[in-house]
């Protein structure tokens, strides 16, 4: 029950200008509520909520008599009465015609007055049937009838009562005062309550003590009374009873709630459960809400509600889940005063001293105790609406709902035109239908189809009221009624693929009227208000209208167990379908479980071995013994059908015990069948097993049970808006904690390996070990046999083992990871061992965990080794992550010793045993753990041990000594080779230690450096060009420096055939042989360029398709954005002299005018020098005869290429390109300098070379990135620059390049 909207303030009807609201009361059937103000007495209808009467009183009489303070209604809602300040009782006839619309209500007269002098201050008065009791401050409860006589012989004195214990005890006690003051007041009742399932009255005396007070006889004469002392008790203020659970809510002036029940045994009542305050949130908020105001159950009994006297209302399920508490429920309003419901519970009428408002609650939804499966969805129910929350599932491609988001289902108007207010609904999951069953009839909601089916007769839906089970079955929607017509109770079945009529539907005449209903494998189970447990069998014959047919196959009387019908809340069948050989009720039902007053009790045939002779005892005889299997239960859920993969979680039931947590009653499903391995039959394992844990965030409404996580909905208030979100939260992580810690671990392994499919089973398994690290790593106590190692060894059984310890000691406090650590080993072995698995982002997850543990020096060695792997794989994010942390660390900290040292417990040399026996042939499947801090290895070894995991490769493992020493050796050779590196680049001298003097960035590049070097090698130009794009690594400067070096080409078929795999280009054949095309193909070859395309589509359409960000993942690459990137990677390769991989890209792009044009303009100098030419040479050879062998077509456009090199060689010259080779001659030779006699950061202020600058139709950031770092600008990926002088020194001068080399430049290339 939770409150929905904004309350609904009602106009006062008093005349006084500052009304003042005294008490509210609603009749029997919450039709009427009754006001009372200061000087009038006002009548209201709870739906709509209006004003039908308004009694004003006189002021002489308010001053004769007084003003109203209590009220109390007749059980047949004639009749109210109500107690003055003045110690008057009044008397008022309440007269409804509904059908002429005449409310009538007037005062009686003083009929009290002349039968009993009524002096004494009125505490408390209560309702007994045709009877009234009416508690005084001078101890005597006197009792009424209603036409205002007194019954003299039944009058009670409150000192004359005997309390006891419980029921057991012989001694009585009896209440007395405080002290022998002739002032001080006799004992007497501030509260009373009468409760027939309890059997008698609560009362609340004067003193603060509570008790029951019961008798033999209904009665309830003075000489048979005996009284019950709640225990611990001693400030109670008011009380309630909770009818159909036997409970009794007491509050007291602390702000303390106690709930208490009766011991069936010894008859004492005993302490259930206190209302939990500090959950709210806000501990200093419950120490000034005071004491309490008024508590009430709610009609159905499912919850208790609370109000104390300085504000605040809270709400508790019957067994003490806290489901929502608010500090103000209007804000900067008074506390409530007094509350209670309206029809069905749907509302709740409240008043505080000057308000009086109503609020809309809403109820949840029957579903049959089904645990759903595939559904994952809650709903909710008012008076007129239903609220479905979206299906967001997890993992999902559709974009999650926000939590807050419910659909609204209005229920038809013409329903609830006459059939107001819905009493039940009931959601099926299968069939994705809502039933909605109101005072009369029913109808129902399909979800897929989004509409509502009515009876096509209103005759007819008014005919029968539905009992409060609709169910659906086979295409037949179940329900049981009584039929006002013919006066008899029926089950009838309609079929949904008919119109609802009674032509079409099936009925079954029952003897009593129908409290419950379940079905389940086409069993049909009633339970009526004779006790009585029904079992039919149900089948649908064949015909052309299928017709339903029904056979009474078991009869359970459950008279004996029953204190009352209505106590009954839950009667379930179940199938556990364990051991086939048990013995059925009927088909494959074998268990009956029903909720008697929340104790659930499991009944079951009796086998037909274990019966007894006689036919008459075998008759009388037919059940075992009933079996109490929970207490305190709330709800259940059973699974709808059986998972043969899920086993164990399919055959569970789920209980729900309100503040001491869920219960799941699970088999124990055996591994291998007991004729298989004859051990497990001697194993003396029960079947079955209860495991119970605790939820912390939400009151479970749903269970997925296969998907292991409960839904609930949690209230939020947004000022006097009240609203629902709905949450998940999983369980499966208790489970596997429960069966570790019971030593079961191989269920454990069992269901967990089940469960593997599930998105967030690595999750489950961070819960598992963060609940148990955190239970025992803050245990002041000494742990004898802690659970945490076990949970480790059962951890790694699976692959995400590494992943588990690194994330749970991320979100765990440090303080903790010395105890986790000393049970999974160091972090630098689990952080090598994810660097030899290429885990790399666990493995930044352990540097994370290491650089708060190691000193800067040991830290700066671990993220070399781990920016090299990062690299080598391609994880850009995380190495620019790693590359940020290097750059940040100051030289002075590299001589800082280590912080927070951890100190690990010394690893024993002793073998882990493995947690699941290798063997086959062994007899048993239980687990067995090294001790506390033992080896880690599966097998005895001195440095290597495989460990074989359930689902994943086998892990090499490394010792602790062996990895050290692994990370010491990369370390230093990496930090040897980049302080030689930078030394070489920026002159540093060898004096002084040399960690500490070189540069962190000289460090990062020398180590960006050599990568890059690596990927020149293998040829991998692809990968080199995004590793400079995300690192923002300078590719310009490092080929101009490398050309001849580390950038160049050795083996030219290799590169090629590694060019057209990395960039998806198939090289185009081109016959230069033929005389008839030669010249035409030879001319389209040579004259095929960059800029040249740029005025047409090819160039600027494949790079404005070029987004680089895509360029990383292959399900987005296109092979236009990559050859877009190869031509901007021949643009590079052009204006940096590196003409190996020129002369390359140009063969694959089938572009040789850029290659001619650059070996005319750069002849001679010292980009192209007699080696670079006769590496050409060499490797256009190397090709030839790869073509040959390879691609044949490819042999006339290599051919073509070598006579281009010769023509160059010789002297020859392509006319047009002969002005550009002087002046760029001239530009090469005024810039070129000694790279290796200038610093990175010089290098990157000096160069203005004829190829220090981007080819310009790249793309922006293309230029951003390659640029030195004072180049870079922040322009668009899609932006493309224009072919022209201007846009060309605009675009140079953002670069910061002279504008006149621009224009030079452009002007070359247009005389081409």
């Amino acid at each position: 029950m939770y409150p929905v909207g904004v309350p609904q303030f009602l106009p006062l009807t008093s005349s006084g200008e500052t009304a003042i609201v005294r008490f509210l009361s609603c009749n029997r059937e919450r039709e009427l509520c009754a006001v009372a103000f200061d000087e009038s007495l006002a009548l209201y209808f709870t739906f709509p909520p209006v004003c039908l009467v308004n009694l004003q009183s006189s002021k002489a009489d308010v001053e004769q008599k007084g003003f109203c303070e209590r009220l109390l209604w007749k059980p047949d809602s004639t009749s109210i009465l109500a107690s003055t300040s003045r110690d008057f009782l009044l008397l008022y006839k309440v007269s409804v015609n509904w059908d002429a619309a005449e409310h009538v209500l007037h005062q009686e007269p003083d009929i009290f007055a002349s039968t009993i002098n009524l002096s004494s201050r009125i505490t408390c008065f209560v309702t007994l049937k045709e009877e009234f009791l009416v508690g005084h401050r001078d101890g005597v409860v006197h009792r009424f009838l209603w036409d205002g006589q007194i019954v003299e012989d039944l009058c009670w004195s409150v000192g004359q009562i005997p309390f006891f214990n419980d029921q057991a005890q012989s001694r009585p006690q009896y209440a007395c005062c405080s002290s022998n003051l002739p002032t001080e007041p006799l004992p007497h009742f501030l509260d009373i309550c009468y409760s027939s399932f309890l059997g008698g009255f609560l009362v609340v005396l004067d003193s603060g003590r509570a008790a029951l007070v019961t008798a033999p006889s209904p009665r309830f004469h003075p000489t048979e009374l005996r009284a019950i002392w709640a225990p611990g008790i001693f400030d109670a203020c008011c009380c309630s009873a909770n009818h159909r659970y036997r409970l009794m809510a007491f509050g007291c002036l602390s702000s303390t709630v106690y709930v208490c029940h009766t011991d069936d045994t010894t008859g004492a009542i005993l302490l259930t459960y206190q209302a939990d305050l500090s959950t709210v949130g806000n501990p200093e908020l419950t120490r000034n809400l005071g004491g309490v105001q008024f508590l009430d159950w709610s009609p159905s009994g499912g919850s208790l509600v609370v109000t104390w006297k300085s504000g605040g209302i809270g709400c508790w399920s019957v067994f003490g889940s806290r489901l929502w508490f608010k500090p103000d429920l209007v804000e900067g309003k008074h506390s409530i005063v007094r509350f209670d419901w309206g029809r069905e519970g749907h509302h709740a009428w409240m008043i505080s001293l000057s308000e009086l408002f109503v609020l809309l609650l809403l109820k949840s939804c029957d579903c049959d105790c089904l645990a759903m499966e595939d559904c994952e969805r809650i709903v909710l129910h008012t008076h007129d609406r239903i609220f479905l929350s979206p299906e967001n599932r997890i993992g999902g491609a559709q974009t999650p709902w926000p939590l807050s988001f419910w659909h609204q289902i209005h229920v038809p108007t013409e329903y609830l035109s006459y059939c107001w207010p819905v009493r039940s609904c009931h959601f099926d999951p299968v069939e994705k239908l809502i039933c909605v069953a109101g005072t009369r009839g029913f109808t129902y909601y399909s979800i897929t189809s989004k509409k509502w089916r009515l009876f096509g007769s209103e005759v007819q839906e008014r005919q029968f009221i539905a009992g409060s089970s609709l169910r659906i079955w086979r295409g037949f929607l179940l329900c049981a009624c009584f039929d006002f017509e013919e006066e008899v109770d029926e089950l009838r079945f309609y079929p949904m693929a008919e119109r609802l009529e009674n032509t079409h539907c099936v009925r079954v005449s029952v003897e009593a009227p129908v409290l419950l209903l379940t079905v389940r494998d086409d069993v049909l189970m009633t339970f009526d208000m004779g006790a009585k447990c029904t079992l039919f069998t149900l089948d649908v014959s064949k015909k052309q209208q299928p017709m339903v047919r029904t056979e009474r196959r078991t009869i359970i009387l459950l008279s004996d167990l029953v204190p009352h019908p209505f106590c009954v809340t839950v009667a379930q069948v179940f199938s556990r379908g364990v051991d086939s050989t048990e013995a059925k009720f009927c088909n494959t039902i074998d268990t009956v479980l029903v909720n008697i007053a929340g104790r659930l009790i499991m009944l079951t045939p009796q086998a037909v071995g274990s019966r007894r002779n006689s036919l008459e005892e075998v008759n009388s005889s037919q059940l075992d013994a009933p079996l109490l299997i929970a207490s305190f239960v709330e709800e259940i859920w059973c699974g709808a059908s059986k998972n043969a993969q899920k086993s164990h979680l399919s055959h569970a039931i789920w209980i729900n015990s309100g503040n001491r947590g869920v219960h799941v009653w699970m088999p124990l499903i055996p591994r291998e069948s007991p004729e298989a391995n004859p051990a497990q039959s001697k194993s003396f394992i029960s079947k079955w097993i209860m495991l119970a844990f605790d939820l912390k965030s939400i009151y479970p409404l749903v269970v997925c049970s296969l998907k292991c996580f409960f839904l609930g909905v949690e209230s939020e208030t947004d000022g006097s808006l009240a609203l629902l979100e709905y949450k998940r939260e999983v369980f499966l992580h208790h489970i596997l904690k429960q069966l570790l810690k019971r030593n079961l671990g191989v269920y454990a392994w069992d269901i967990a390996t089940t469960c593997r499919d599930l998105p967030y089973f690595e999750h489950v398994l961070e819960l598992l070990l963060h609940s148990v690290l955190e239970e025992e790593g803050t245990c002041s106590d000494p742990i004898p046999d802690p659970l945490l190692p076990r949970v480790v060894e059962f951890l790694r059984e699976f692959p995400e083992f590494l992943q588990v310890i690194a994330h749970c000691a991320r979100k765990t406090e440090m303080a903790l990871w010395k105890y986790l650590f000393q049970v999974t080993g160091s972090p630098k072995v689990l952080f090598q061992l994810c660097l030899k698995e290429k885990r790399l982002e666990t493995a930044a997850s352990y540097f994370i965990i290491l650089q708060s543990m190691e000193s800067t020096a040991d830290s700066k060695k671990l993220a070399t080794v781990l920016l090299q792997a990062v690299l080598e794989n391609c994880k850009w994010t995380i190495a620019l992550e790693i590359i940020r942390f290097l750059k940040s660390i100051d030289p002075s900290d590299l001589d800082s010793p280590r912080i927070t040292p951890l100190i690990f417990m010394k690893q024993s040399t002793l073998p882990r045993v493995s947690i699941i026996s290798p063997s086959s042939t062994d007899d048993s499947n239980v687990f067995v753990y090294a001790g506390y801090g033992g080896s880690r290895s599966r097998h005895q070894s001195t440095s290597v041990a495989t460990v074989v995991h359930a689902d994943g490769p086998a892990l090499s493992r490394l010792s602790s000594s062996e990895s050290s020493g692994i990370l010491e050796t990369h370390a230093s050779a990496n930090l040897s080779n980049g302080v030689d590196a930078a030394k070489e680049k920026g002159g540093v001298g060898a004096t002084g230690n040399r960690t500490t003097s070189v540069s962190m960035e000289a460090f990062v590049q020398s180590i960006l450096s050599r990568h890059a070097a690596k990927l020149a090698s293998q040829y991998r130009l692809y990968d080199l060009a995004m590793f400079a794009l995300q690192v923002q690594f300078r590719l310009i400067l490092w080929l101009m420096q490398e050309r001849n070096q580390a950038a160049k080409v050795s083996h030219y078929p290799a590169a090629l055939e590694k060019l057209q795999a990395d960039f998806d280009i198939t090289i185009r054949s081109m016959d230069f042989t033929n005389p008839k095309i030669a010249p035409a193909t030879r001319n389209s070859a040579i004259s095929r360029s960059p800029m040249a395309e740029s005025k047409g589509r090819t160039t600027e359409e494949l790079v404005g398709q070029l987004n680089l960000e895509l360029l990383e993942d292959p399900q987005f690459v296109s092979s236009a954005s990559r050859e877009a990137l190869l031509r901007f990677l021949q643009r590079v390769m052009l204006e940096t002299g590196c003409f190996d991989w020129l002369l390359l890209i140009s063969l694959v792009l089938n572009d040789l005018r850029t290659f001619h044009s650059a070996v005319i303009s750069h002849g001679g100098t010292e980009y192209l020098e007699e080696s670079v030419v006769a590496n050409m040479k060499h490797g256009l050879d190397d090709l030839l005869i790869w073509a040959q062998k390879n691609s044949s077509s490819f042999v006339p456009l290599i051919s073509e290429t070598v006579r281009l090199i010769n023509e160059q060689g010789n002297g020859g010259s392509v006319g047009p390109f002969n002005g550009v080779s002087t002046f760029s001659r001239k530009l090469s030779s005024s810039s070129s300098m000694s790279l290796a006699s200038s610093t990175v950061q010089e290098m990157d202020r000096q160069r203005t070379g004829a190829f220090g600058n981007i080819a310009l139709s790249a793309p922006g950031n293309l230029a951003e990135t390659f640029a030195p770092q004072e180049q870079r600008h922040f322009e668009t990926v899609a932006t493309l620059a224009e072919d022209s002088a201007g846009h060309l020194a605009r675009t140079c001068k953002s670069l910061g390049v002279v504008a006149v080399r621009a224009a030079s430049v452009a002007r070359a290339r247009e005389l081409a």
